[in-house]
């Protein structure tokens, strides 16, 4: 869904200072918590250079590559993007850790695809592999900026559902927050940064997916989309291919 994809955020991100960010387990519940569970550490030189040849080594210092051979439909694709020695690569597959030997598929991208796959199950999980203290323990990260996507009027996909309404926090009306998003019809996107996000992140602590948000005598649907330090504002149009 749309919606879905305007709020997605990267299952980890290892960022140049050793902070690592990932995608923390949340309640299987209906509706959703309005904010993901993000968690934090911080790796050390030393545990920043074995990730780095450890991406080496799955072939994502290399060209940038698109592996698309798959029989299945409607699966995901994931994405690996690194910058390193002042370069970017970016290497997507479809269908990750979905392959069957029985796929008439190139030996070489078999081989590319279980690299990719088993580099992934690494990084989610460096406690296994990563040398002793060459890592911290987890803890919730905070982001200082926060895309807030806005939808009027505010609809519910289940009216059986009642949600209690929460006021928006900043001064100023939703209707006018942000500007219109080239994704979705009848969305509004903007951006918050600092103490208005500490406040945002706030009051959308005990609020869900389907919260209604109060501004200016109106009711709205809010998502969120906490950023990365090196994100910035709400996403352009697709360029041209």
């Amino acid at each position: 869904m749309p919606t879905t994809l305007m709020g997605r955020f990267p299952e980890f991100s290892l960022l140049g200072d050793g902070t690592v960010v990932t995608v923390g387990p949340v309640a299987e519940i209906y509706p959703g918590q309005a904010l993901p569970n993000l968690q934090a550490r911080t790796l050390t030189e030393e545990g920043i250079q074995a990730i780095l040849r450890a991406a080496r080594d799955a072939g994502l210092l290399g060209p940038d590559r698109h592996y698309t051979t798959m029989l299945v439909s409607d699966v995901p694709t994931t994405v690996f993007t690194v910058f390193a020695g002042g370069e970017r690569h970016v290497i997507s597959v479809y269908g990750l850790g979905m392959e069957d030997p029985g796929q008439r598929m190139r030996q070489d991208e078999m081989e590319a695809r279980q690299k990719l796959e088993a580099f992934e199950q690494d990084v989610l999980g460096p406690d296994a592999w990563l040398p002793p203290g060459t890592f911290t323990s987890e803890h919730p990260y905070t982001a200082s900026a926060l895309r807030v996507f806005v939808q009027q009027p505010y609809r519910s996909p289940d009216p059986a559902l009642v949600e209690p309404p929460v006021d928006w926090p900043l001064a100023g009306s939703l209707t006018e927050f942000g500007k219109p998003d080239s994704g979705l019809s009848g969305t509004r996107c903007g951006t918050v940064e600092g103490d208005d996000a500490a406040r945002v992140l706030e009051a959308a602590k005990g609020a869900n997916e389907l919260t209604p948000w109060q501004s200016g005598g109106k009711k709205f649907g809010l998502l969120f989309r906490p950023l990365l330090p090196y994100e910035h504002g709400c996403p352009g149009p697709e360029p041209a291919v």
